[in-house]
């Protein structure tokens, strides 16, 4: 089978690739239509599944190539360190700058609150209302937030603080409008500024 330890090298390759590549843009999605994190999780474990097999299966093909072509374990050292070279180099370059997938997550997520929530109006009837609980429950959501479907509504920090709050199966997520520009006072994992006194959040579970 000539070339195979070639043929496995592309593969390994873009396997580590395909990874990188679905691992964000699979987190970005869910994010981007406000649905749980995670949708993505089979493709992704078949890609590295992929991925590692061809690594092993390249490893032991060079081995076993090195051990009967006696006359040739020169030329077959050379090719075997230069495609080690590249697969060690495209993953570094994949995966040392990667992020959580709850950072992709939340940009997917910023991006679905621009397009699909008023949230001055919702900062507005915030403040024309008492509460007296700290989750409101649905009846006394507006349409505008009823529209976004959260799993609650909770008011904290003395009232002061407003937070729109989705769980998952992995990650629970929301966003947060504050009176103040302080730090926000919903502690997460993860978190993203959308202006001075809104936050998207992720928590993992």
């Amino acid at each position: 089978m000539k070339g195979l330890h070639f043929l496995l090298c592309g593969i390994t390759v873009a396997a580590t690739v395909g990874f990188r590549f679905y691992y964000e843009v699979s987190a970005y999605s869910d994010g981007l239509e406000n649905a749980p994190l995670g949708r993505g999780l089979l493709p992704l474990l078949v890609v590295a599944l992929v991925g590692i097999t061809s690594l092993a299966v390249f490893v032991l093909w060079v081995g076993y190539l090195f051990i009967v072509r006696e006359g040739t374990r020169g030329k077959i050292a050379c090719q075997a360190i230069v495609m080690t070279a590249i697969i060690v180099g495209v993953g570094y370059l994949s995966f040392s700058s990667m992020q959580r997938p709850a950072h992709y997550f939340l940009v997917g997520f910023r991006e679905f609150l621009d397009s699909h929530a008023d949230l001055p109006e919702i900062r507005r009837w915030f403040h024309s209302r008492h509460f007296e609980s700290d989750d409101i429950p649905p009846a006394e959501w507006p349409r505008e937030i009823a529209e976004l479907s959260p799993s609650h509504v909770f008011v904290w920090a003395e009232g002061d603080t407003l937070v729109l709050f989705w769980a998952g199966a992995y990650v629970n997520w929301g966003v947060v409008l504050q009176d103040d520009a302080e730090s926000p006072a919903y502690s997460a994992d993860l978190v993203q500024q959308i202006d001075e006194r809104t936050y998207v959040f992720a928590l993992n579970r």
